[in-house]
């Protein structure tokens, strides 16, 4: 998946920028193109070397599944699926280009627009956060005192072997390597609860379970393309669901002071750290803003039940696009007033260091990798 969407990417970038990133042609083919990268990260090893990866896939879900598979994508949609996929990536931006058009080429259009409204009021706000003004909006995610007492190069080194394990699926196919997924899967549910965040910790486990319903009771029941789908959606989802809790546990229980000041004892370059950083505070940011944002929207009327559903999707995201793009440019422009972009070494008041409990972290981790490597070589089963 990885190397599909470099290149489909990169091929993307390319031809969008043939058209000077304006030509609307150029930018629907790119759309398109960059919709390919599924195509090759996901089914195109099915096509060059079915028999094989059929096989893999009945060791990891069952025959019937892989027979179901071997059904729905016999040899000669190779040639049908990208196309039915460029498409449909150049459909959507199509569509992009058509509410785009609408809010930002007619412009007086836009003055009886409730996203305006909610526009201006999102951008009368200051940018909260580490590391622009004081955080007002963002109180729900500012880290806890609780799990501050872990590195924040360990929280990075955790999240990556949840993603090896639950996303990356190392070790497919041993019982082994299956138990310490079950772990690492489990793992941000505890983690979560020990930092205060019940409520997420709740929702993540009820989600779980709803999966482990539907593919223990509901999945018996169906048969064919519907089970095949469902039996895809259940699998996609417990293989994401870690990574995106972990990720939200690094992000909830870290300052962006710690994860600066713990890139710099890693040596990592300063342009790769500033980027880091806004990105780090960029997603609290820009959930505050949706936030204000659907308080706007409902006072408008702009919901289910409110006379205006049809209006919802456009009139909460278009706002919240160009919010977004706001609110990168004025972090970035946060992070270099505070000197992240000088030569010269940063001081930090951010104490990081590593501790008893970034110790327990890496053994457990260190096992995790070492039931990796004998169940590989053939010690484990």
């Amino acid at each position: 998946m990885i190397p599909a969407g470099i290149i489909c990417g990169l091929l993307a970038d390319l031809i969008a920028m043939r058209g000077s990133y304006r030509n609307k042609t150029t930018l629907m083919l790119s759309t398109g193109m960059l919709n390919l990268m599924w195509f090759g990260g996901s089914y195109i090893l099915i096509y060059m070397n079915r028999s094989s990866m059929l096989g893999q896939i009945s060791q990891g879900y069952g025959a019937d599944y892989a027979n179901t598979v071997s059904a729905l994508l016999p040899q000669w949609t190779a040639v049908a699926l990208p196309i039915a996929m460029f498409i449909a990536g150049c459909i959507g931006g199509w569509l992009a280009l058509k509410v785009m058009r609408k809010h930002f080429e007619r412009r007086s259009r836009m003055t009886a627009a409730p996203s305006s409204s909610a526009a201006g009021q999102a951008h009368a706000r200051p940018v909260a956060g580490a590391l622009g003004v004081p955080a007002a909006t963002t109180h729900a995610w500012q880290p806890r005192n609780t799990w501050n007492g872990v590195d924040p190069r360990t929280k990075i080194l955790y999240v990556m072997t949840v993603d090896v394990f639950s996303l990356g699926m190392a070790g497919w196919g041993s019982m082994s390597t299956t138990v310490v997924s079950a772990v690492l899967a489990f793992s941000p549910l505890v983690l979560l609860l020990f930092s205060g965040r019940k409520t997420v910790a709740a929702c993540y486990g009820v989600m779980v379970a709803l999966c482990y319903v539907l593919s223990a009771y509901a999945l018996p029941l169906l048969g064919g393309a519907l089970a095949w789908m469902l039996y895809a959606s259940v699998h996609i989802l417990v293989q994401m669901l870690p990574c995106v809790m972990s990720a939200y546990w690094m992000l909830a229980t870290t300052s962006a002071s710690e994860l600066i000041a713990a890139l710099q004892r890693m040596h990592v370059p300063q342009p790769v750290s500033m980027a880091l950083a806004v990105m780090f505070r960029f997603f609290p940011t820009a959930v505050a803003e949706q936030r204000a944002i659907n308080d706007a929207m409902r006072m408008r009327g702009v919901r289910f039940g409110g006379g205006k559903a049809s209006q919802m999707f456009e009139y909460r995201i278009v706002p919240l696009m160009t919010n977004s793009v706001r609110i990168a440019d004025e972090l970035t422009q946060s992070a270099l007033t505070r000197g992240l972009g000088a030569r010269s070494s940063r001081t930090s008041i951010a104490h990081v260091g590593f501790h008893i409990r970034d110790a327990c972290f890496l053994v457990v981790l260190a096992a995790c990798y070492a039931t990796w490597l004998l169940a590989a070589i053939g010690v484990l089963p």
